[in-house]
């Protein structure tokens, strides 16, 4: 089983991890747009660009499935699309289960704008920050910046992680109250509604951008796997 994961970065690996977590195994191709992240200040016409080039490197590659781990790519792809699976469908059902009434959704600006998680109940805070600072060192002391964004929402009884960047912050937005809260993580949901015969654990992962950077912050996530991990020729997509 081949399953591809297109992400702007790190949320694509977060994803990964929390497969193997769920214990879903299977051949992953992780497509790493980082030569255009982050996704969430992108317009339509980007997005569309991006995806229909990640969508043409899982064909070559022969993916079985593709996983949508981006949460502002997702808004642009007709949610009938049989050949790809995306968080938000998952994440609106916990949001609409939910009983309180009182919901802070965090997300990109482009996933804030698309409206898909524009319930009454919710309150929507855009957070432009988190993926940058997460992208710079998934090890970062990320207290000041999740204060900025939560100062206002001290009551707050249940977050929703509209990013899958985002679950890299749940143990400090966790901390951030002073009452116990539920968090509804995207990347979690995701995953769960996974269905798909497990098959021995490959993972390949291929990035538009290469630096040390990267290369480091994906050992830090991925530092109890095995992988192989190089950039992507431009000639092996139809965009670049």
């Amino acid at each position: 089983m081949k399953i591809g994961i297109v992400d702007s970065g790190l949320g694509g690996i977060v994803v990964l991890k929390e497969c193997i977590q769920q214990h879903k195994t299977a051949h992953f191709i992780y497509y790493g747009d980082y030569q255009h992240s982050p996704y969430g200040n992108k317009n339509d016409m980007q997005l569309k660009s991006y995806y229909q080039a990640a969508m043409s490197f899982f064909l070559k590659q022969n993916c079985d499935l593709v996983i949508v781990a981006c949460n502002t790519l997702a808004t642009i792809i007709d949610p009938t699309e049989k050949r790809c699976v995306t968080p938000i469908m998952a994440v609106q059902k916990k949001i609409i289960e939910s009983s309180s009434s009182n919901l802070i959704v965090l997300a990109t600006k482009r996933t804030i704008q698309s409206k898909v998680y524009d319930f009454q109940k919710c309150n929507l805070v855009a957070c432009p920050r988190f993926v940058k600072k997460i992208e710079k060192n998934p090890q970062s002391d990320y207290h000041k910046v999740v204060c900025h964004y939560l100062k206002k929402y001290p009551n707050a009884k249940t977050i929703v992680l509209g990013c899958t960047h985002y679950q890299l912050l749940k143990e400090t937005i966790q901390n951030h109250f002073l009452h116990p809260i539920t968090i509804i993580d995207s990347s979690e949901e995701l995953v769960r509604q996974l269905s798909f015969k497990n098959s021995p654990l490959k993972i390949d992962l291929y990035v538009t951008k290469l630096t040390r950077r990267i290369q480091k912050n994906i050992a830090t996530l991925l530092k109890n796997e095995s992988y192989q991990l190089q950039k992507i020729k431009k000639d092996e997509i139809s965009s670049f």
